[in-house]
């Protein structure tokens, strides 16, 4: 008698549950494995290749896995989203909101600095909009408190008398903006401290008829070299400037050391004192004593041997006889002497007496009317700053560097559009 088989009761599965195992598996990356080892267990049993095609009319577990696969993706991110944690999901859509904000007050403080700008250049006459920068963040909580906490401009180029600042900069701290933010009248700055550079190469550009070059020498000194045109006649000038301050608003420069050179002929000095006027150059001088028939026609002038301060005597014998001429005129007592010559004077009596000497009497001319205020405010480099309707502005240090002449000014109860 046969031992009859235990059989094992098997609970149907449906559908549904089928394709929710298969989703489990692909999530879990087991589903690809599964059906391979499927395949080739099938296989193995029937003695038929692992890679034979499959029936007519069906379509390979592959290409049927990869035409299911992106809808169950799209099903998993949704699953995957929607599981995140509530924390985190208000974390993300915390940082868009803030991120929005952010562009939104970086715009409002676009939008205000291109206002202030065009209001500034507007008020104070300039020829291009300045630079505005507002500091502190966020601005839109600043301006809605009627605040802000810092604020930089920079004016390029603002004319200032006869010269241009080459750049004026200011910040000012704990601005008041009245009427803010609906309607906006004006802005009071209770401390404010800026710099104000007046360029050398501004200076070179804009005093440069006279083709003159300014350079700075120590703390509170600037050279002036170049040439100047006289006459018809380009001469060399030099001059010395101290810059120096000018009551609480201005800056004055008081020149000095100026001098013209005529070539190597002569040199002017403009001014009264006893080396001002024009006088003979070292060169010019030797050369007058070496030449004998110069030298005798410059002795046989009355007016000149008197300024020379050469005995009658000596000077009577000098023209008798060579000899006495070149020991007198040859020695450097003789030198000096025509050196100190005033040449203004000498013109006075006798005009046909500089062109033994080289020069032309119309350079004198012109000379003489360029007296030493007319040369200085030629070189003047002083400036005065403009007085604010309200507040007051004053200068705290001027110093000359490499670039310029650099001042740090300051100011106090400033307003502006009240």
């Amino acid at each position: 008698m046969r031992t009859p088989h235990r059989m094992t009761a098997q609970i149907p599965v449906t559908p549904y549950e089928e394709l929710g195992r298969l989703d489990e598996l692909e999530e879990d990356g087991r589903l690809e494995q599964f059906l391979r080892d499927s395949d080739a267990h099938e296989n193995f049993a029937n003695d038929e290749p692992a890679n034979d095609g499959p029936p007519d009319g069906q379509l390979p577990n592959e290409e049927l896995a990869n035409e299911e696969r992106p809808s169950r993706r799209r099903g998993r991110r949704k699953k995957r989203f929607s599981g995140l944690p509530f924390a985190l999901k208000a974390v993300v859509a915390l940082v868009v909101l803030a991120a929005f904000l952010t562009l939104a007050d970086r715009w409002a403080v676009l939008y205000a600095e291109h206002r202030a700008a065009g209001q500034l250049r507007d008020s104070l006459k300039l020829s291009a909009a300045p630079e505005v920068e507002i500091g502190g963040f966020p601005f839109l909580t600043q301006f809605a408190g009627g605040r802000l906490d810092e604020v930089k401009v920079t004016v390029p180029d603002v004319a200032a008398d006869r010269v241009s600042l080459a750049k004026v900069s200011a910040t000012a701290h704990d601005i008041t903006i009245d009427g803010a933010p609906t309607a906006v009248r004006g802005a009071r700055i209770p401390q404010v401290n800026g710099e104000v550079l007046l360029s050398f190469d501004d200076l070179n550009r804009e005093l440069g008829a006279s083709q003159v070059t300014f350079s700075g020498d120590g703390r509170d000194r600037v050279l002036a070299r170049g040439t100047l045109p006289v006459a018809g006649h380009d001469l060399k000038v030099r001059a010395d400037a101290r810059i120096q301050r000018d009551g609480e608003r201005g800056i004055a420069t008081r020149i000095g050391g100026m001098r013209l050179d005529i070539g190597d002929l002569a040199t002017y000095r403009p001014g009264t004192g006893p080396s001002d006027g024009l006088h003979l150059s070292r060169p010019a001088a030797e050369r007058l004593a070496k030449e004998t028939e110069k030298a005798k026609e410059v002795l046989a002038v009355p007016s000149v041997v008197r300024r020379l301060g050469v005995p009658d005597a000596a000077v009577r014998q000098a023209l008798r006889d060579d000899t006495r001429l070149a020991e007198l005129t040859g020695s450097p007592r003789f030198v000096r002497q025509a050196m100190n010559m005033n040449l203004v004077d000498v013109a006075a009596d006798n005009p046909q007496l500089l062109k033994r000497f080289g020069l032309d009497p119309a350079l004198l001319d012109s000379l003489t009317r360029l007296t030493r205020p007319a040369l200085a405010d030629q070189l003047s480099l002083g400036f005065r700053l403009p007085k604010p309707d309200q507040g007051d502005v004053r200068l705290r240090d001027v110093r000359v560097e490499k670039d310029g002449i650099r001042v740090q000014v300051t100011g106090e109860g400033l307003a502006f559009g009240r």
